[in-house]
């Protein structure tokens, strides 16, 4: 399956595009000094993973499909912010 990436900056002011090509089947990889951050694949693909896997969204999501990603699965507990209303 052909693959486009895209730098951050490009993929921000060519959503659209990016978009466009992602529901075409054809996954998008998106970098940030270039290094693989996420891909945007169509929801049809992800739905047959999900489904094929027998699996639950959120172990389907754990299991990697692209390994060479990094996923960091940790959470950032922060209340938020100050402000004065």
């Amino acid at each position: 399956m052909p693959k486009t990436t895209w730098q951050i900056k490009s993929a921000k002011s060519r959503f659209s595009a990016l978009v466009q090509r992602a529901a075409k089947g054809e996954p998008q990889l998106l970098t940030k000094n270039n290094r693989p951050i996420v891909y945007v694949i169509e929801v049809a693909t992800y739905e047959k993973k999900v489904r094929d896997s027998g699996l639950s969204t959120k172990a389907v999501l754990l299991s990697r499909p692209y390994k060479e990603l990094e996923i960091d699965t940790s959470r950032i507990m922060e209340s938020g912010r100050d402000i004065t209303l």
